[in-house]
This record gives C-alpha cells, sequence and structure tokens, in this order.
C-alpha cells in the first residue's frame, strides 16, 4: 500500500518509518508551520533530508507558511500545552497531509505525532482517522506504539548522530530562555 507519513521531526521519524517500510511503501511528508522560529524549522528539516538522503528515503516538503498557523491557532495562545491549540496544530497538519496524499495518488496516510510518548497518540489519531475517512484513505494509527518508538527512536539518534529538538515546535511550547541559550538573533515569521 501506498503510504503518506507526516513527519514532524527526525527523532519520531526513524523508527516508525522503520516499522512502516516492512508493510507499506512509505513516502514521507515534511509539513510543520508551527514549527518557530524559523532557524529551528530550518534545522528540523534538514535532518530530515539529511536522513532521508542517507537511507534513501521517499520525501515531499510542504509549504512553510508559518503565518497560516497564527491564523489557525488565533484566540488561542494562551491555552495550555496540550490543550486546544495543540489540537488545532494536529488537524491542521493532517488535513494538509491528507490533500497531499489524495493529490499525489496514495491509498493511506499515518502521522509522527500519534507515535510521541509526549503527544495524545489517541486523540491524534482519532483526527487522523475522521480526516483519511472523509478522503477516501486508510489510515494507520500509531498511539500503541509510542513508548517502544520514542526509546527506539532515541537509540537511532544517539547512533546517527541525530539533533534531538527539546519542545514541540510552537513559539508556545518553547522552554523559558530559549532565545538567548539556543538561537541569537531576532526572530521571524515568514
Amino acid at each position: 500500500m501506498r503510504l503518506l507519513l507526516h513527519s514532524c521531526c527526525c527523532p519520531c521519524l526513524l523508527p516508525v518509518y522503520e516499522s512502516l517500510a516492512f508493510r507499506h511503501q512509505v513516502t514521507v511528508f515534511f509539513y510543520n508551520p508551527n514549527i518557530h522560529p524559523v532557524r529551528e524549522f530550518l534545522l528540523r528539516e534538514g535532518e530530515v533530508r539529511r536522513i532521508a538522503s542517507q537511507f534513501s528515503i521517499r520525501l515531499i516538503r510542504g509549504p512553510y507558511k508559518p503565518r497560516s498557523w497564527f491564523q489557525r491557532i488565533q484566540g488561542l495562545e494562551n491555552e495550555v500545552e496540550g490543550g486546544r491549540r495543540c489540537t488545532e496544530c494536529f488537524a491542521m497538519r493532517l488535513e494538509m497531509s491528507c490533500r497531499e496524499a489524495v493529490a499525489k495518488g496514495f491509498e493511506a496516510l499515518a502521522t509522527t505525532l500519534s507515535s510521541s510518548r509526549h503527544k495524545p497518540g489517541q486523540l491524534i489519531d482519532r483526527i487522523g482517522t475522521e480526516l483519511a475517512k472523509k478522503n477516501g484513505l486508510s489510515y494507520v494509527p500509531l498511539a500503541e506504539t509510542a513508548l517502544d518508538a520514542d526509546k527506539h527512536g532515541r537509540e537511532m539518534c544517539r547512533e546517527l548522530k541525530v539533533f534531538r529538538q527539546n519542545y514541540c515546535g510552537c513559539l508556545y511550547s518553547r522552554p523559558a530562555g530559549f532565545e538567548k541559550k539556543k538561537n541569537k538573533g531576532p526572530l521571524s515569521v515568514t
């Protein structure tokens, strides 16, 4: 089955791709307009590109339009991490993934988001299942594999020297002092 795998980052991608590639013809779709600042986006995208190239993984890069993400979550800026803002973010990325899957003739969809032990995997799989069904796609849930995927992903990242981020990706999930410690210079919302 031809499967489009939405990927949020390399640490989540590695174990999930390895697992799915045995049963499906997998193409990775990197679409994450939530990642902020742009330097962080480029770092994460660069790691996905590097690993895709190293292992001959088919990769599609989605558009990076953070303004569309900020518009989508407008009014939800003060939500707690894991709240309604995050649900909108998951839905936005899965909606675009469905559009991409349909446009390119894929039969199935999955997302690395639901394989993270830091995310509400069952909620993400429910959103993915509903959206995939509306778009005539099958959906492959990954929430049940979260703990195994996380452990195996950490091992793979160490072995391959993959960058592991310390926050989900959006402006509101960044740790205190992030700009001072990691990224110098102005933020950019391109």
